[in-house]
């Protein structure tokens, strides 16, 4: 199933109920300022805008992969952009929800809808409640990254420092 689908059919059923309680169990427990109606309100809105949002096909060799990860302290669930060619996994905060909505969903562990659709809103809204909060967060940090790479040519070592205040003294 795509996640459209998964969407369309959590709202379909009324389990977006039970994905917006999972939201506030798993990730809002340590957040008293964030009630569950908060979470209601702002996953149900991303969930609206994702499942009325034109697709766009630019991704057709990729999926959305849901990963159950046990370290010795911690365990959660890894939602990523996968490419199926190359199997290589990417991440999917910053995509764009119109190249994503209409991926294939691959959940590696077994996972109830409920799990997948919470998990997935909560990766996919990660950097905003909107695509267009997402895009715009990705623009700021293309532009951070660009400084970055522009600043670099005028990086020195410390070895090349030190050089120069020697040649200065």
């Amino acid at each position: 199933m795509t996640l459209r689908e998964y969407l369309n059919v959590v709202f379909a059923t009324g389990s977006v109920f039970k994905v917006m309680s999972t939201l506030e169990e798993v990730y809002y427990q340590a957040q008293p300022d964030m009630t569950i109606d908060d979470v209601s309100r702002c996953y149900t809105q991303a969930a609206q805008e994702l499942m009325e949002i034109p697709g766009l096909n630019g991704l057709p060799d990729y999926e959305i992969r849901l990963k159950q990860v046990i370290e010795p302290d911690e365990k959660y669930v890894d939602v990523g952009l996968h490419d199926t060619v190359n199997n290589t996994p990417y991440s999917i905060s910053y995509v764009d929800w119109s190249n994503i909505v209409d991926l294939p969903v691959v959940a590696e562990a077994n996972m109830s809808m409920i799990d997948i659709v919470a998990h997935t809103l909560w990766e996919l809204t990660f950097h905003g409640w909107t695509r267009k909060e997402v895009l715009e967060a990705r623009d700021d940090l293309q532009t951070i990254i660009d400084e970055e790479t522009k600043n670099k040519a005028k990086t020195v070592t410390w070895d090349e420092f030190k050089k120069e205040l020697e040649d200065y003294s």
